[in-house]
């Protein structure tokens, strides 16, 4: 029972009114006048008890009659549990639609979400029209509170959303929506109607997350009353059959231009075998690879496309099956990868001379294409923007006294996400120049002092890997097969430099007076948000004539063979090399795509299924390196680029796997939450009035039956009230005896 306006409940202290009037109003017994006195006393003893019975009968029926017209002021509501779903019902209503990449399964040419959609519409035309409803879409925004008629609108507009939020996440929000309603609702009656929330899914376990029960229980009974009367409307197929494509990739997704790229694709069948082929587009052409699948019921095979001399650029493929089944959705799936060529970095230095060799490691190896310039060379940060790496490389002096200091170009070539290796010259290296504050703005570290060692204390690295630069290294270290590290290679002569020990990559090891002096260091303190990575050796590593080396890295046999390696592992780690590159992301995540320094613009344009309007703008925020795309929720190959300056980049979004499993969540455990019979099985051309097993709770106002009570005791309070008081009048010219 639950009451419109409790405050009344004050009103029943007037019940003590019919006490004071009946303290007041006492009526003394007549007096008769007879001469046997002993007969009297009997009668005046009768007389008093009746009196005294009748006050009282009438006491408490005026006392009734109060407390009846106070609960008729306070409106109670009784609800039954038995009243049929009929009768345009004015209710508050929350429709909970699961929109997931499984409710594309297709039985007689209706969908589970067409399903679902035809059931919901269904309820709908029950519901009377001052209802509130609320649909929410487990891939869509938030939704509130409205009206019949727009709750038809927003059901029709329904759409697959893969990357779905499963329905107990959105549970969450139906319960928060029903507690906004309870404090919204004032005097206004609309406000106090009977709730009920409708779960349209098809029970995978996909859509269900068992570990947030306890959470949603805790949620629901912190709801006022009237209680919310929860059901879940199962439209899903008992034994589904299926051959689903369950990934498609390229590993890793940079493919060096020198090797094939290898498309592997993984498929499964289920409940059932296949006979069929699956093809493989590439960049939408006509002509696809095709390859035979055959697969018996619970088996799976691994399916590979190779492409051989495919020019540098990125590439996206799509793979599908021949025949289609009752899940279309994962009959597709879509890979973007990216064949690189040698990409351009750029090198500094005062003579082109010194970094002949830093330039000859770059070329033997083949990842990147090092141009060398001058300091007087550079006019600009116009002219540092190609480039993804600049390497200040023995220069003496960076901030030159004519003209706009080398310094401040590169300090806004970093603040725009552009990234810079520093190799220090020998002893001609202005320290002061290079512990300017322009300098220390991007270095990690500050120039103290050369060390120099006796070749029998020669300090080789201390490897940390535990740090990204060193991924390489520790692979290298567990193979135990490379040379140099068996044999680390090892310097008698670097920098000594003052940093924060977060800056330090790499240690020197073994210089008794000096030991633990970086070797390698990076700006992590300090660095601005969406800024390059800065990188600093401590060793030299040009090449002089006729002056002493610093190190043994271009040693005898296979000590020639470091020097290359950390050249190209340092630019490696600068650009990211060292962190996958991500083309590929499931439906329902932000995309996130980096940015070169060169094509950063206020604003791009996105092209691919599903984008439309407004949608094929994308902005970036200033200080960004980076570019967030969320419009993903539909699967496909997409474009992002920009014309002025002229760049592109691709990326495929595929449903999450989880979604094409179709195993069945336990009724139990769907009970747990929102209770005994509330698993409502959809059969097919049945109406879901004769679907539902527990009836819709309707409201029965008591106000009526109350009102008609009280008129009632009204007339049995008069007619009793005159003719108690008659009896008691004492006829004229007589006395009773007191």
């Amino acid at each position: 029972m639950t009451f419109i306006h409790p405050l009344l409940f004050g009103g029943m202290a007037l019940v003590g009114v019919p006490i004071l009037l009946h303290l007041l109003m006492r009526q003394k017994p007549k007096h008769l006048l007879f001469p046997a006195f002993r007969f009297l006393q009997q009668r005046a003893k009768t007389n008093q008890r009746k009196i005294r019975l009748k006050h009282f009968l009438l006491l408490l029926l005026r006392m009734l009659l109060i407390a009846i017209l106070c609960l008729a002021l306070i409106r109670p509501r009784l609800f039954s549990d038995r009243v049929s779903i009929g009768g345009n019902q004015d209710a508050a209503v929350v429709l909970l639609i699961d929109t997931s990449a499984s409710m594309d399964y297709t039985v007689a040419g209706k969908s589970r979400l067409e399903e679902s959609r035809q059931r919901a519409l269904e309820l709908l035309d029950e519901l009377g029209s001052n209802s509130r409803v609320l649909v929410i879409d487990t891939g869509g925004p938030p939704a509130e509170w409205g009206s019949v008629a727009q709750a038809r609108e927003a059901i029709q507009a329904l759409v697959l959303r893969p990357g779905s939020v499963p329905v107990t996440t959105a549970m969450a929000q139906a319960w928060l929506k029903f507690d906004e309603l309870d404090r919204s609702a004032g005097a206004n009656e609309s406000e106090s109607l009977p709730r009920f929330l409708y779960v349209f899914s098809d029970r995978t376990t996909a859509s269900w997350d068992a570990g947030r029960t306890p959470d949603l229980i805790a949620q629901r009974d912190r709801l006022p009353p009237p209680k919310v009367q929860a059901y879940y409307i199962d439209v899903g197929v008992e034994k589904p059959v299926d051959v689903v494509i369950a990934e498609a990739e390229v590993k890793p997704t940079l493919v060096p231009s020198n090797q094939d790229a290898v498309i592997r694709v993984y498929v499964q069948a289920v409940a059932q075998g296949c006979d069929t082929e699956i093809l493989c587009r590439l960049n939408g052409e006509t002509t696809a690879q095709r390859k035979p699948l055959k697969l018996d019921s619970g088996q799976s095979d691994v399916i590979e496309f190779r492409r051989k001399n495919l020019k540098p650029g990125q590439y996206q493929a799509e793979v599908t099956l021949v025949t289609a089944d009752a899940l279309p959705v994962n009959n597709v799936r879509f890979v973007t990868f990216e064949v690189r060529g040698a990409r351009k970095i750029l090198t500094i230095t005062d003579d082109p001379a010194y970094a002949r060799l830093w330039q000859a490691a770059f070329e033997l190896q083949g990842d990147f294409q090092c141009d060398v310039k001058t300091p007087v060379d550079i006019t600009s940060i116009d002219d540092l923007k190609p480039y993804l790496a600049v390497c200040l490389f023995s220069v003496r002096q960076p901030a030159r006294p004519e003209g706009d200091s080398l310094w401040s170009k590169v300090d806004r070539y970093v603040q725009g996400g552009g990234h810079l290796v520093v190799v220090p010259g020998r002893n001609d290296v202005a320290t002061g120049d290079y512990n300017s504050d322009a300098a220390q703005k991007l270095l990690p570290g500050r120039f103290e002092k050369t060390i120099s060692l006796d070749p029998s204390q020669a300090a080789p690295w201390q490897f940390n890997f535990k740090h990204l630069f060193m991924a390489k290294f520790k692979e290298w270290a567990e193979l135990g097969t490379i040379g140099f590290m068996k044999r680390p290679r090892t310097v008698t002569k670097y920098w000594q430099i003052k940093a924060p020990p977060e800056n330090v990559v790499v240690w020197y090891l073994g210089a008794e007076a000096n030991q633990g002096d970086p070797a390698l260091l990076e700006r992590v303190a300090g660095r601005p948000k969406g800024s390059g990575r800065v990188l600093l050796f401590t060793t030299a590593l040009d090449e002089r004539e006729d002056e002493k080396e610093w190190h043994d890295y271009l040693g005898t046999e296979d000590r020639s063979v470091f020097y290359v390696v950390i050249a190209n592992e340092a630019i490696s780690y600068m650009v990211g090399d060292k962190e996958e590159l991500t083309l590929n992301f499931p439906c329902g995540q932000t995309v996130v795509l980096p940015v070169p320094p060169s094509a950063r613009v206020p604003e791009y344009q996105l092209d691919g299924p599903g984008i439309s309007g407004a949608e094929t703008r994308v902005s970036r925020a200033e200080a960004e390196s980076e570019l967030r795309l969320r419009q993903t929720q539909t699967p496909g190959n997409f474009t992002v680029g920009s014309e002025t300056p002229p760049w592109k980049s691709r990326f495929s979004l595929n449903p999450p796997g989880s979604e094409f499993q179709l195993e069945r969540v336990p009724v139990e455990e769907i009970e747990k939450l929102l209770g005994k019979d509330a698993v409502v099985a959809v059969g097919r051309n049945k109406p879901l009035r004769e679907l539902m097993t527990t009836k819709m709770r309707q409201p029965i106002e008591l106000l009526p039956w109350l009102m008609g009570l009280l008129v009632f005791g009204l007339a049995v309070e008069a007619l009793l009230a005159n003719r108690f008081y008659k009896d008691e009048t004492p006829a004229t010219g007589t006395k009773a005896p007191s």
